[in-house]
This record gives C-alpha cells, sequence and structure tokens, in this order.
C-alpha cells in the first residue's frame, strides 16, 4: 500500500498529516507566513510539476504530488510508492 501525506493550508496555519486505510495522523504544523511554510510548499509545487524518485540503499520509491482546491486554497495529496 502506498504512504499518502496530505497537507492544507489554513488561514492561519499549514497542517500536515499522514494517512494510511482511511485513518490520519497529524506529523506537522506550521504558521502559515513562517519561512518553513513557503519553502514546504515551494517544493510541493516543484514535485507537482514533475514527479520525482527517491532511492534509498536498495529501494526506489517515486513520489508523485496532486495539487486540489480545498476550500479556495491549494491543497496538496502526495503519494510515495514502491517502485
Amino acid at each position: 500500500m502506498p504512504a499518502r501525506w496530505k497537507s492544507n493550508t489554513k488561514t492561519d496555519g499549514s497542517e500536515s498529516f499522514a494517512v494510511a486505510q482511511g485513518i490520519g495522523i497529524g506529523i506537522a504544523s506550521f504558521d502559515s507566513k513562517s519561512g518553513e511554510a513557503h519553502l514546504l510548499r515551494q517544493q510541493l509545487y516543484g514535485v507537482a510539476k514533475k514527479r520525482r524518485m527517491i532511492r534509498l540503499p536498495g529501494l526506489d520509491y517515486a513520489l508523485r504530488i496532486q495539487v486540489f482546491d480545498s476550500f479556495g486554497e491549494d491543497a496538496f495529496h502526495i503519494t510515495i510508492t514502491r517502485s
């Protein structure tokens, strides 16, 4: 089963959570105007334009990001699958 992460931006902050078998767990929270949140969004938009491969010793993974609308703001659906 692929690993999934979602990242949503709210007026006061950005939240990221991992989802597996329909259950989500919060993994990060940022002030939406912070440098960390800005850098994270830049990276997510960059990967959304061009799929990336992640290579660990002996394992390859495909990283795919879909951008979607969530109440008028961009949100990200990140999927990591073993290649």
